[in-house]
């Protein structure tokens, strides 16, 4: 009986000291616990570091819009040239910038003008086309009556004006002389400043006070009169 009892006592014993070291695990636990516990405000001050990195980006991008809307407005109703010299005067763009862009202005205005001249100087070489067409088709009319009628029939100013038909309305005819020897006949169109001649033969002159200069084409441009006008100073006959 002893002996179970003092084995009774050391298994007592035995399980007595079995329960602190249990007691240590909750211990380790409780710290971990308070780990991770500490970890989490970690996280949350990070997060809290992003949002206010975040925040002072936003009103950075508002800044710039509202600095390109002014500039797009004041300058809606100023001139190019004004513009280049506001900007030369500010110095807000280099000057060899807006040099170039002077030089694109000027040269489109040079072209316009290039243009406008060409049309103008088409408009009047019509003129002569239509005045040298008149007279054709008036020695051709007087050489057709001197072969039917006789070449005694005078081709007078009313025959005449009758022959060149719809150009009476552009053109001024005169009928220097009517008779079939000595035919001789001055025209000018109405928005023309040159006189052109024909005589019996049909041959056709540029008549510049008196001067003549026979025409060897039916279409002269506005350089070959303006030439033939300068280079004449023979009295005509």
């Amino acid at each position: 009986m002893a002996e179970e009892k003092l084995e009774e006592k050391t298994r007592s014993e035995e399980d007595s000291l079995g329960t602190p070291k249990k007691k240590k695990k909750k211990k380790k636990k409780k710290i971990r616990l308070e780990e991770e516990s500490l970890d989490t405000p970690k996280k949350k001050k990070k997060k809290k570091i992003r949002s206010e990195d975040d925040s002072p980006d936003t009103p950075k991008k508002k800044k710039k819009k509202k600095k390109k809307v002014p500039s797009k407005g004041s300058k809606k109703g100023e001139s190019p040239v004004k513009k280049i010299l506001t900007a030369l005067k500010e110095g807000d763009v280099p000057v060899k910038k807006w040099a170039f862009r002077i030089l694109i202005i000027f040269g489109v205005l040079g072209g316009f003008y290039m243009v406008q001249k060409s049309n103008e100087a088409k408009a009047i070489a019509k003129t002569y086309m239509v005045s040298l067409a008149a007279l054709n088709k008036l020695q051709i009319s007087c050489t057709a009556l001197w072969s039917e009628v006789g070449i005694d029939k005078a081709c007078d100013q009313a025959l005449a004006e009758k022959a060149i038909g719809k150009y009476s309305k552009d053109v001024k005819l005169t009928v220097i002389e009517a008779r079939s020897h000595k035919f001789r006949a001055d025209i000018q169109h109405k928005k023309g400043d040159k006189i052109f001649r024909v005589n019996k033969k049909g041959d056709m002159f540029l008549n510049t006070n008196g001067c003549l200069s026979k025409l060897s084409i039916m279409n002269p441009d506005v350089e070959l009169i303006n030439r033939m006008a300068s280079t004449c100073k023979t009295p005509s006959s």
